[in-house]
């Protein structure tokens, strides 16, 4: 039975984090800065819409009225090394969405006046293209004849992650992303717009529209606060656990907290939650009622890792496709490859089950119900986690080398 301090405890602390954001949210709410234009339009995580937005304050000729400011300011917060040499702002002139032949469209492209340029790829959540910053660059370099110098590839992302090998390779290019690098250039073009309070406004509210995406807005930070303390030590969950009857809405709160949980595990893999799957009674025999976490990057192009917990002190690795196999070459050379890395040691099998194409189980080293209950997982699963994800990815692109026809 839970110790009623522990109880008593968590509900003190909770008690602090919440006044100290609701005085926080009732401070915003005086001045009407929840108030997201970008949110109530639906721009969301739409790359197309994100690139119109981030295109029109890097054009010198743009509806703003700051001229290249704002273009100056992008250039002088990438690191050394990362722009164009000589790259001249007062000449340049902005392009999104620009067709260039068999190479593919790019998101976004600034050329200068001596025909140097600044190519952004806008990746929010979408994965790479077949070789597609190996093409941006053959364009650059074939048909618009620029010597290394002469222009830069950027590739951004919300975290910063790097392209995929398939698509990147021997590419030489930068990643930035819009948690760090886009915030900072979004703030230094806030204190350029002072005397713009049109364009200014519209500013802050796309800043709070990023902190929104990358999980940084008030609310979301409250919650984060929230579940980092539930998660802090067992006596803080046996006390959530305790709780847990009177909480409303469990299966969100769940879900939270596995984003909690699992967000190391995309930051030391540089991959990103695609899916969460929280079952509304204890997990049973039906596989579709079970704990389930769903990691993808760039590399996996449109597949995806999964986490499959089952049973109650077990948890199976797969690979998936959305909804559809993959092709059969494909998938005997990822059978042999899984089998040659896990067919010895710990409790290892093999299993074709919907959606995916083979799994690996292990014991995760509980004797109760754990099935899924992050609260219950050992101090070393995460490096399980870890580790066999980062060795699927790699056998997946190894893979992918060795059936080209692909």
């Amino acid at each position: 039975m839970t110790d009623i301090s522990h109880i008593q405890h968590l509900l003190k602390d909770v008690s602090l984090i919440v006044k100290k954001h609701k005085d926080e949210i009732t401070k915003l709410d005086a001045e009407g800065k929840r108030f997201n234009v970008f949110e109530l339009c639906g721009v969301a995580h739409y790359e197309t819409t994100h690139s119109k937005i981030i295109s029109e304050f890097l054009n010198p000729q743009g509806s703003h009225g700051l001229g290249h400011e704002l273009l100056d300011a992008f250039l002088s917060e990438l690191p050394q090394g990362a722009k164009p040499h000589d790259f001249d702002s007062t000449t340049a002139r902005t392009d999104r969405e620009r067709g260039a032949k068999q190479f593919g469209r790019i998101d976004i492209i600034i050329e200068d006046g001596k025909g140097k340029v600044l190519l952004i790829e806008n990746k929010v959540y979408a994965c790479d293209g077949n070789e597609q910053l190996r093409r941006y660059n053959d364009f650059l370099t074939t048909i618009k004849e620029l010597d290394k110098g002469e222009f830069t590839i950027l590739y951004l992302t919300l975290r910063g992650h790097d392209a995929s090998a398939q698509s990147a390779q021997d590419v030489n290019y930068t990643s930035i992303s819009y948690d760090d690098f886009i915030m900072r250039w979004l703030e230094k073009c806030v204190k350029l717009a002072g005397k713009h309070p049109f364009v200014r406004e519209s500013l802050k509210q796309y800043i709070n529209h990023i902190k929104f995406l990358t999980g940084k807005n008030t609310e979301q930070t409250m919650d984060q606060e929230i579940f980092k303390l539930i998660l802090k030590d067992v006596n803080m969950y046996d006390a959530y656990k305790a709780l847990r009857g009177i909480v409303l809405d469990h299966d969100a709160f769940d879900k939270c907290l596995y984003e909690i949980y699992f967000s190391e595990v995309t930051q030391e893999t540089g991959t990103f939650l695609r899916h969460i799957s929280i079952p509304n009674e204890t997990p049973t025999g039906d596989y579709y009622k079970r704990y389930s976490v769903q990691f993808s990057n760039s590399s996996l192009e449109k597949n995806h890792l999964g986490i499959l917990f089952f049973g109650y002190d077990k948890f199976q690795f797969s690979y998936g496709l959305d909804g559809k196999r993959p092709p059969k070459v494909l998938e005997n050379k990822l059978k042999q490859l899984f089998r040659e890395k896990y067919s010895t040691g710990e409790s290892s099998e093999f299993a074709t089950i919907p959606d995916f194409i083979l799994g690996r189980l292990i014991d995760n080293g509980h004797d109760e119900g754990s099935c899924g209950r992050v609260g219950k997982f050992s101090n070393d699963a995460k490096n399980i986690f870890v580790k066999t994800i980062n060795e699927m990815i790699t056998m997946f692109e190894e893979a992918k080398k060795s059936t080209p026809a692909l």
